[in-house]
């Protein structure tokens, strides 16, 4: 950036010597006219030196041509100026624009850097106090790994994260519920029976699921009477 600034800075003291070149030789040609004018008086009273006055005139002539060349040479070089101040001008705002959607993706990234470190921390404290509720919905959670070794977890709420595999869930062999038949007897010994179901849950809705490649982990879950809602048509 440093030496875009210090080329940038050249190039413009480059056009100000150029015009002032050009102011130069207009001025010259100034002076060079009026020279002229003056021959030509000269030349109406003198027609005697007629010839001493052509020859006269042709140098002037000269002086003109090359003067009238270095005016040209001048705007030229002034128009090459311009134009590489207008691309690097260009440059320059390419360059700004890069470093506006760097910030933009940078200031992205933070905000997820920093979700991911409130989503660790809750885990943590999780796992330190072994709790059995866990709720980690709306935290851009990716990787859950971590949960295959809580044991105590019977709920948890990962719904409307980025998870894409669930098999820490299904490694986690603490998860799982309980189904039994239980009976009450009547004074004449006839039993009255119904199966309870004490359900643990995995909630999974909002994540980015392959539901071919999950299935076989959801049906686990819900072999093991855990009580699954996700996005893969009927969990539950």
């Amino acid at each position: 950036m440093q030496k875009q600034i210090e080329h940038n800075n050249r190039m413009k003291e480059d056009e100000i010597e150029a015009e002032k070149a050009l102011y130069k030789a207009g001025e010259d040609l100034k002076n060079a006219r009026r020279h002229l004018e003056i021959v030509q008086l000269e030349q109406e009273q003198l027609l005697g030196e007629a010839s001493d006055i052509d020859d006269e005139m042709s140098k002037y002539n000269a002086a003109i041509a090359k003067i009238s060349a270095e005016i040209n040479s001048a705007q030229r070089a002034v128009a090459e100026t311009s134009q590489k101040i207008s691309d690097v001008s260009s440059q320059m705002e390419q360059f700004n624009q890069t470093v506006v959607e760097l910030k933009m993706q940078l200031t992205a990234l933070s905000a997820r850097l920093e979700n991911s470190n409130h989503s660790l921390k809750r885990l943590n404290e999780f796992h330190a106090d072994g709790l059995m509720r866990l709720e980690l919905q709306d935290n851009a959670v990716e990787d859950i790994t971590v949960l295959a070794g809580l044991l105590a977890l019977d709920s948890v709420d990962l719904s409307n994260n980025q998870v894409a595999d669930i098999s820490p869930l299904v490694a986690n062999t603490g998860l799982w519920g309980e189904e039994w038949e239980e009976c009450e007897y009547s004074e004449y010994g006839d039993p009255d029976c119904e199966w309870i179901t004490e359900y643990d849950y995995a909630y999974l809705e909002g994540n980015p699921l392959d539901c071919a490649a999950q299935e076989a982990n959801i049906q686990e879950l819900l072999d093991r009477v855990v009580y699954v809602t996700c996005d893969c048509g009927p969990c539950f």
